[in-house]
């Protein structure tokens, strides 16, 4: 079998916590220096553990990417993937030439022109005196930074030197790109160039570790995916599963143990919510697995049931015409008192892309307060402009406590639509163009 491109083994890093006693922090950095359990150990003292026995492989030609909030181990991890950074413990094995975009400047000598620090680099990714002149050449027309190629990198935007910063390491011809959220800062025409850079380097079997709080660029080219939440993986394997997964740690939930419509609530003792809860769940005229590809969250402070998509006609539609009005509704049911609530749809495409989704408070639409037990059926009407393809609805209730937003319910990829058309459009969107053409008589 072909041994993959990186491998890791029980990664941990610990990083020094700073104390007003420098005298105590200087006597265990001392004892640490000759025992290295002190290091190792679950909870070292005077250390925050920021990876903890991280573990994962990613084969040969395959682009994983990497999401989770700031100050999750994102880019410790990309840190020591790329030599740049040592472990506390643990084994990192990578095959192929590195090449690496990791924070903005790093490996530039800021007081050097942005020439004389291609040089540098291209020296150090070990291309010969013949080479230099040539790859030099390619990186300034792909950077198109103009006449700031002979300035001090010092005075470059961040714009500007995420540009030489990628154009240097595609020119480097790696077999391993680690990128850590460089292209946030390039403006649209340039992260296109980069994206399709990316495509060129797939397409030659280059490996790819990518690191992005845009959900939608790690859902279009990713294979696969991890969630780092406190140092730890909390989450692995196909993107759209781990973005699931990320939007709950995002609004502050649990991971999940198992998918579940309704979570288990402990029956300590039945309260008024409790009951009113067994209540909804128990009418099975509104209960609706719609899809086995559902993932949920929510459901203790209310429920989200009867979903249903319905044509100009009232009918329920089992597939859509690209065009087409349609209503898309469902249920919420309150179990505690939910004040101001906010209700949402949106759909996503096959690889979990968000295509086009709303809500009431987007919308500035206003609620109504719901008590216990009430219920209320929203309904979103829509122009279905999508292209044919296969479409997710995912659907939900929110609310904002104290500034901070909180799931009610939320039903992601609740149904699968498929669909169709019969004018041949193609892209994302459909904007069903009216096409005209007219023979101009000559002059």
């Amino acid at each position: 079998m072909t041994q993959p491109a990186i491998s890791v083994e029980g990664l941990t890093k610990n990083y020094p916590l700073q104390t007003n006693q420098p005298q105590a922090c200087l006597s265990h950095l001392l004892k640490s220096l000759f025992n290295k359990a002190t290091l190792n150990s679950d909870h070292p003292a005077g250390y925050f553990r920021a990876l903890d026995d991280i573990a994962f492989e990613v084969p040969v030609g395959s682009t994983m990417g990497v999401i989770g909030l700031n100050g999750s181990g994102k880019s410790t991890l990309l840190q020591i993937l790329a030599g740049t950074l040592k472990p506390s413990c643990g084994k990192v094995s990578t095959h192929g030439k590195i090449s690496a975009i990791l924070e903005l400047g790093s490996g530039f000598n800021p007081h050097f022109t942005g020439n004389e620090n291609i040089l540098l680099n291209s020296s150090i990714q070990g291309f010969s005196k013949s080479e230099l002149e040539g790859v030099r050449e390619k990186i300034i027309a792909y950077a198109d930074i103009g006449n700031f190629i002979d300035q001090p990198v010092r005075t470059y935007s961040s714009g500007m030197l995420v540009r030489l910063a990628f154009a240097v390491c595609i020119h480097a011809n790696p077999d391993i790109l680690i990128i850590d959220e460089a292209l946030a800062v390039g403006d649209a025409k340039f992260q296109s160039k980069c994206f399709q850079s990316i495509l060129k380097l797939q397409s030659d079997g280059k490996t790819i570790l990518f690191v992005s709080h845009n959900i939608n660029s790690v859902a279009q080219i990713c294979n696969s995916a991890i969630l780092l939440h406190h140092g730890r993986i909390r989450a692995e394997g196909e993107p759209g599963a781990v973005i699931n997964d990320y939007s709950k740690v995002l609004t502050g939930n649990s991971l999940p143990q198992k998918k579940s419509i309704y979570p288990v609530v402990k029956q300590s003792s039945v309260s008024k919510q409790q009951s009113i809860r067994q209540k909804i769940i128990s009418e099975e005229e509104e209960f609706d697995l719609q899809s086995e590809n559902e993932y949920s969250y929510g459901g203790e402070k209310g429920v989200i049931k009867g979903f249903q998509i319905l044509d100009e006609e009232g009918k329920e539609a089992l597939s859509l015409i690209s065009g087409k009005f349609y209503r898309i509704q469902y249920t919420v049911h309150a179990i505690h008192s939910l004040v101001s609530p906010i209700y949402t749809f949106k759909f996503r495409n096959a690889k979990r892309q968000e295509i086009y989704g709303t809500n009431t408070f987007f919308a500035k639409i206003p609620t109504e307060d719901l008590e216990p037990g009430e219920k209320v059926r929203v309904q979103f009407k829509l122009e279905v402009n999508l292209i044919p393809g296969v479409y997710f609805i995912s659907v939900g209730c929110t609310r904002f406590d104290h500034g901070q937003l909180e799931v009610i319910h939320r039903r992601y990829d609740i149904k699968e639509v498929r669909v169709h058309s019969s004018d041949g459009a193609f892209g994302i969107a459909n904007c069903h163009a009216d096409i005209q053409w007219e023979r101009i008589a000559p002059q």
